[in-house]
Formats: structure tokens, C-alpha cells, sequence
């Protein structure tokens, strides 16, 4: 096996053993298409509707969502951009089939933790067996630049540098980011500033 090969099979086997994912051998069976209405309510405004999201995006097959979903400092932990993640997606969906089903999970309760993290507790039924496992989610903030074929720019940046209200107002001042817009503004049909849940861990916990 060559050497890059063997240790990105390396890097996914350790992950996949952090995430305490590794040894479940559940069949996939099928998991039902997203609706439209999944797919209308897709977003990240709320550690509920981020967790919803994920679940959409493992249903209907979609990675990049999925990946949309990971928090900055998930990725950096796990050293993962899109590609590698969709490899390491791959490759957990063959040590454990049952991950799949994680898009129609039951969400038992969820709980504010004192840093501010929001944590999912959820099941999900699988043939005879019940896996639980704990989602913990931060919020994040972020800036989108958009022409009319998409995005051109986005980076994280603290809220507070972008937006501020005047002084005794409930009216909001959009400031500048650190990496300012430099083309035409005829060109420009969007800016977002962004408050996004995202998902930071996700932890399987001893079955019932």
C-alpha cells in the first residue's frame, strides 16, 4: 500500500475509533428521501435546526451539506476539508451502516452546557438494536460575499466587528470585514453576516 494511501487509511481508522464508531456492523437498509419540506427548513440558525439539517443531508446523500454542518474547530481537530471528509464519510458508512440512519433519529432532550455549547441527545432504532449518542454544538460567526453566479468570498469574523446598533438606537451599522469586498458593486447581489450553529462533536453512547 503506498505510503499517502496508508496513512490517510490511517488518519480515518484513528477518527473513526475517537468517534467510538468503528465496531458496529448494523445493516443500512433504507432510510427514506428527505421531503421538500426537509429540504425547505434546511439551515443553521439554531443548534435544533443545524442537527435537522445534518440529518437531511445524510438522507438525501449529500456531503457537502454534511460538511456544511462541521464546525471550524471539528475540521481542524480532524484535519479535515471537504475531500477528506467525504473519504472519511465513505469509509465510516462501511464500518457502520447504521450511521445512515441517523437521519431519522429520535431526539431524546437537549441541554445548554456552561460554555455556551448547546448538546442533542438522540436514538435511533435500528432492526433489534437502539444506538445513542450526544451531539454538542457551537455557534459560530461568519461573513458571505455573493455575485450572481454564487459566492465569492466568506470568512469567520466575530459579529460584533462586522454589525454594531448606534448608540441609544435599536438601528444596526454594517461595518467593514477584515477582508473587504474589491469589486464592482454593481457585481454585488448579497452580503450575509452569520450567527451559524454548527456541529462541534458527535459521540456514540453505551446502548441501552
Amino acid at each position: 500500500m503506498p505510503l499517502a494511501r496508508a496513512l490517510r487509511f490511517s488518519r480515518l481508522s484513528f477518527l473513526l475509533g475517537l468517534l467510538g464508531l468503528a465496531g458496529l456492523s448494523v445493516p443500512a437498509g433504507c432510510v427514506a428521501a428527505p421531503t421538500p419540506q426537509d429540504w425547505l427548513a434546511v439551515g443553521h440558525r439554531t443548534p435544533a435546526q443545524t442537527f435537522a439539517t445534518f440529518c437531511t443531508a445524510l438522507a438525501g446523500d449529500e456531503p457537502g451539506l454534511e460538511y456544511r454542518c462541521l464546525s471550524r474547530g471539528f475540521k481542524a481537530r480532524h484535519d479535515l476539508n471537504e475531500l477528506a471528509y467525504r473519504e472519511f464519510r465513505d469509509e465510516l458508512l462501511k464500518k457502520s451502516p447504521w450511521f445512515r440512519h441517523l437521519a431519522r433519529a429520535r431526539v431524546l432532550y437537549n441541554e445548554q452546557l456552561a460554555d455556551g455549547r448547546v448538546r442533542i441527545k438522540a436514538e435511533v432504532a435500528v432492526l433489534w438494536t437502539r444506538h445513542r449518542f450526544q451531539v454538542d454544538l457551537v455557534r459560530e460567526e461568519a461573513y458571505e460575499y455573493y455575485d450572481a453566479d454564487g459566492l465569492l468570498d466568506d470568512d469567520y469574523a466575530a459579529f460584533d466587528t462586522i454589525v454594531r446598533p448606534f448608540p441609544n438606537d435599536a438601528k444596526l451599522v454594517l461595518l467593514t470585514v477584515p477582508a473587504p469586498y474589491t469589486g464592482a458593486l454593481t457585481d454585488l447581489v448579497e452580503v450575509r453576516v452569520l450567527r451559524e450553529w454548527k456541529l462541534d462533536a458527535l459521540k456514540e453512547l453505551p446502548s441501552p
